[in-house]
């Protein structure tokens, strides 16, 4: 008896792991960005950044606000790059292409320009479904931070 219900979990385990979702084939990734401001000043967190809030609490740096700055949504196929911008105390340009696309991983670049001179260029791995979290420069306010997250 306990030998059949070992196999009837391990079946139902294998009929659940077969049937995750799988990115097809041309199908657009949805990448979410968000740029937000991380300082000392008391705060809390921003209501958009809610989702993140475990991943910030795990980073070495602690800060007590972390304020929204925009969110921004790409909708793209492998080799395709979306360009947008933020108005801060500058003017920020963020670029993400997406490089490749696994069943569990998305390859991107991120490139970051100040008043159009890029201060940061890097690829990175964005695990389906994950988030990645950017640190940019200094604001008048606090440290700027992006979030970058597989919108599956």
């Amino acid at each position: 008896m306990k030998n059949r219900l070992v196999k009837f979990w391990l079946l139902g385990f294998l009929v659940l792991a077969g049937a995750a979702p799988v990115r097809a084939a041309g199908q657009d990734i949805r990448i979410l960005v968000d740029v937000f401001s991380a300082s000392e000043q008391p705060g809390g967190i921003s209501a958009n950044l809610e989702y993140i809030r475990v991943q910030l609490g795990k980073t070495p740096f602690k800060f007590n606000s972390y304020r929204s700055l925009g969110t921004f949504v790409f909708a793209l196929k492998p080799g395709e790059a979306g360009q947008t911008s933020f108005s801060l105390d500058w003017n920020l340009g963020v670029e993400v292409r997406v490089l490749d696309a696994g069943a569990d991983a998305v390859a991107l670049r991120l490139v970051l320009r100040r008043e159009g001179a890029i201060f940061l260029s890097t690829d990175l791995d964005l695990a389906r479904g994950g988030t990645v979290l950017v640190g940019g420069p200094v604001l008048a306010d606090g440290v700027m931070m992006i979030a970058l997250t597989d919108a599956w």
